[in-house]
């Protein structure tokens, strides 16, 4: 099966989404936010809501770019063909 850029793009996004959006943004929000509250300092609804979209967009991002540059590395080394 060949795919365009914009295909593998788009197949490392819904995976990648599907993996976050099933439980492990959560988890990761509930022991940073548990972590910061040890402290003493009780995080706001607002500080909260801020600390899980900052953690979701980042382990998405960090996700997707790490598949982008395994990929590339694959392509690199002839396990993948590009066009």
């Amino acid at each position: 099966m060949k795919y365009s850029r914009d295909q593998l793009m788009q197949t490392i996004s819904s995976e990648t989404d599907k993996v976050w959006d099933n439980g492990a943004a959560l988890a990761l929000i509930s022991f940073v936010k548990e972590e910061i509250e040890s402290t003493g300092q009780p995080l706001s609804q607002s500080q909260t809501d801020a600390l899980a979209k900052s953690l979701t967009y980042i382990s998405k991002a960090n996700t997707k770019n790490s598949l982008i540059a395994t990929f590339n590395v694959f392509t690199t080394l002839g396990i993948f063909k590009s066009k």
